[in-house]
C-alpha cells in the first residue's frame, strides 16, 4: 500500500495546476484553521473494536487491484467518494478510507439523503 500511496502522491505532484479559487469567499481558505476538528462520533466505537490498517485490508481483498487503486487515488487526491451499504460497514470503510487524511482534509456527511456538491464534502 505504501508504495501506491507514493506512486499517487508523487504522480499528483508532476501534473500540479494552479488555478483561480473556485470559492466565493476568499476567506473561506483561511477559515480551514480555526474549526474544531474532532472525530465523528459514529466512529469512535469502530475505533475501538478495528483499526483503520485492518479495514483497509479487508478491502483491498475484497476488491480487484485495478479498483482499490482507483480508490486510494480518489481518497488522496480529494474526489468525491459515495459508501453506500449497510450502514455498519458504511462507517468502517468512511472511518478507515478517512483516516488516511489529515483531520483538515476530512469533511464527511455519514447519513445523507441527497448528493452533496464536492467542495462540502469529500465522503458521503
Amino acid at each position: 500500500i505504501h508504495m501506491w500511496l507514493v506512486w499517487i502522491l508523487s504522480a499528483g505532484a508532476r501534473h500540479f495546476v494552479e488555478s483561480s479559487p473556485t470559492e466565493d469567499s476568499p476567506l473561506s481558505g483561511f477559515l480551514i484553521r480555526y474549526q474544531d476538528f474532532t472525530v465523528n462520533p459514529e466512529f469512535e466505537e469502530i475505533s475501538k473494536s478495528k483499526t483503520a490498517a485492518s479495514i483497509i485490508r479487508e478491502l483491498s481483498g475484497q476488491l480487484s487491484r485495478e479498483d482499490f487503486r482507483k480508490l486510494l487515488y480518489c481518497t488522496l487526491t480529494g474526489i468525491q467518494i459515495i459508501v453506500r451499504g449497510p450502514s455498519d460497514r458504511a462507517l468502517e470503510l468512511l472511518y478507515a478510507l478517512s483516516s488516511m487524511l489529515p483531520k483538515s482534509c476530512r469533511r464527511i456527511k455519514v447519513g445523507a439523503e441527497e448528493y452533496r456538491d464536492n467542495n462540502e464534502c469529500n465522503f458521503l
